[in-house]
């Protein structure tokens, strides 16, 4: 079941512009802050459908529910002065008919807000309440995050019009553009995953491969003689990975990793393993399988290749009927950076039902590795070598210092309700 964590109090728990918003490491107090020359302007977006989905509840998967949330995705793009609610409720009556609001929100997750009775206005006017309430959520928690990761001085506002958007403004330099951008972005969504190894998997991508090859091995041509030569090398680059298969190597091991790419190979392996015969093969597993990339290029040791970044793929086995994670960020009440060996790593500390999960799940799964995976990218996927009692695990891997402090700010400041979207980055010229 999807759940919304809103603030119990945004009276409480949305920190003004002055008091959070406007830190600085100069120490100025709570002076405003001015943004000038220099500083970095983004515009961030809310994803409301995001918002409707999670209201949803178990009617989320609703075919015409779901048609009309992406329809209205796609007209709320292009339609400045309406909101994407009204976008959703024209799409919704088009594809839905007579159907009420009621049908998909008189649920569990809306209880005190929207009944069976409730008139399309009134599920209406509580969708946008929720909405707002997102919003509020949304501002406190980049707050949280800007403050602990000390990016400042900083500011965050609201924007005028029917749009879920803020700008922020900020005055950093260097790697720190990087970070602000990520902390910004990051939706937070921590679980835990069971696993399949390369040998189990092995058959199966690689009939998906050979297949791809063979399809895809007519089409190669010679390149145009109008290309210059380094878009000629990169023409050629491509139609050699198409013709002999060479985008995804392969493992055979009793590891987590089943597949490597160099960086440069990853978004045709992606077109490759999410095409329909892909994901028919896929199916034929005992599992439902979700293929996910690593968080960052791997440690070039471990493998013989001559690329110069390479990236592990992992596959991910869906157990639980909802199709979602068997553990996941809600159980977690701490997490922390740290050391382990000197090596840097994010502890994580459950509360007493993750606990319990925590070692059922290990238990059942000994010598097989456990996939932790932030925001749909595996951080690390060790082989779980003990029954793990008392609520705790790790984050590592080739990570540095500042990686699993923002790691650890991110998972400790709160999910974010919906996906935030980058609208515009720009540097302020004035």
């Amino acid at each position: 079941m999807r759940k919304l964590f809103y603030c119990l109090s945004l009276a409480c728990m949305v920190v003004s512009l002055a008091a959070c918003g406007n830190k600085s490491k100069s120490d100025k107090g709570d002076e405003a802050f001015v943004p000038q020359k220099g500083d970095i302007k983004v515009i961030v977006e809310m994803d409301e459908g995001d918002i409707l989905l999670s209201l949803a509840d178990v009617y989320s998967h609703d075919a015409f529910f779901l048609t009309a949330i992406d329809e209205a995705r796609i007209k709320d793009r292009f339609q400045d002065e309406a909101s994407f609610i009204d976008c959703f409720y024209q799409s919704w009556k088009k594809f839905a008919g007579e159907r009420s609001l009621s049908s998909i929100f008189a649920n569990a997750v809306m209880r005190d807000k929207v009944n069976v009775n409730s008139s399309d206005q009134e599920v209406l006017n509580a969708l946008k309440e929720e909405i707002q309430a997102a919003l509020d959520n949304i501002e406190y928690v980049l707050n949280s995050r800007l403050d602990k990761a000390d990016i400042c001085p900083y500011s965050i506002e609201r924007m005028e019009g029917s749009k879920p958007r803020m700008v922020v403004y900020a005055r950093c330099d260097g790697e720190d553009r990087d970070r602000l951008l990520h902390l910004l972005a990051a939706k937070s969504q921590l679980e835990f995953w069971e696993t399949y190894n390369g040998d189990e998997i092995f058959p199966t991508l690689k009939n998906i491969l050979d297949n791809y090859a063979q399809e895809t091995e007519e089409e190669t041509t010679a390149p145009p003689d109008s290309l210059n030569e380094l878009d000629r090398a990169i023409y050629e680059h491509d139609q050699e990975l198409k013709a002999k298969n060479r985008g995804l190597m392969l493992t055979q091991y009793a590891s987590p990793v089943v597949g490597i790419a160099s960086v440069r190979d990853t978004a045709e392996v992606n077109r490759i393993i999410q095409s329909d015969q892909a994901q028919q093969l896929l199916r034929g597993l005992l599992w439902e399988t979700r293929l996910v990339w690593g968080a960052k290029a791997a440690d070039m040791n471990r493998y013989a290749t001559e690329a110069d970044e390479v990236f592990e793929l992992y596959a991910l086995k869906v157990t639980e009927p909802s199709g979602c994670a068997p553990i996941d960020g809600s159980v977690i009440t701490s997490a922390e950076a740290g050391f382990n060996n000197n090596v840097p790593i994010v502890s994580l500390q459950m509360n007493a039902s993750g606990a319990r999960l925590w070692a059922d799940f290990t238990r059942k799964n000994l010598r097989r590795g456990v996939a932790v995976v932030v925001d749909d990218v595996v951080y690390t996927a060790p082989t779980i070598q003990t029954e793990i009692t008392g609520g705790q695990s790790q984050i590592s891997g080739n990570f540095t210092v500042e990686e699993t402090k923002d790691l650890a700010n991110i998972l400790s400041s709160g999910r974010l309700p919906a996906h935030v979207r980058i609208i515009s980055y720009e540097v302020l010229e004035e």
